[in-house]
């Protein structure tokens, strides 16, 4: 099969550029406009691929939503409270007044307990010095 040029030449054709006409493609050198190009193309696939997880993350919400096992009235309540005391007091562990709050009352609470034990330690201590002062040992 023959075709023209621009110049009004016909150009024989073989079986591979017949092929590629059949496609609907040609080869052709870009240059200049590839990097042009490749930056459109990045553009509109970051897009597509930012509503494509879009959708999904949606899709996976409304399945998780369908999913939940049924609660009686006062669980849902008391869960809805813990929710909002967490989110509002310890999810915001990153915060500094919330850290410092949290290790203060550990500090307090193992300060307690080691208190409490060295008190009972005394108490055992002057309960057996005085089982023994009290003691009639027969040598």
């Amino acid at each position: 099969m023959a075709r023209a040029d621009g110049d009004g030449r016909e150009l024989e054709m073989d079986e591979e550029d017949q092929d590629e006409a059949a496609l609907g493609f040609e080869h052709t050198l870009m240059y200049g406009r590839y990097s042009k190009d490749l930056g459109e193309f990045a553009k509109t696939e970051s897009k597509r691929l930012k509503e494509i997880d879009k959708k999904r993350k949606l899709d996976e919400k409304l399945r998780r939503q369908e999913l939940h096992r049924y609660r009686g009235k006062w669980t849902r309540r008391v869960g809805k409270v813990f929710g909002f005391v967490w989110k509002k007091t310890f999810a915001r562990i990153g915060e500094d007044w919330v850290f410092l709050t949290v290790l203060g009352v550990l500090m307090a609470l193992i300060s307690f307990v080691m208190d409490y034990g060295i008190a009972m330690c005394n108490k055992g201590k002057s309960f057996v010095g005085h089982a023994l002062i009290s003691a009639d040992f027969a040598l």
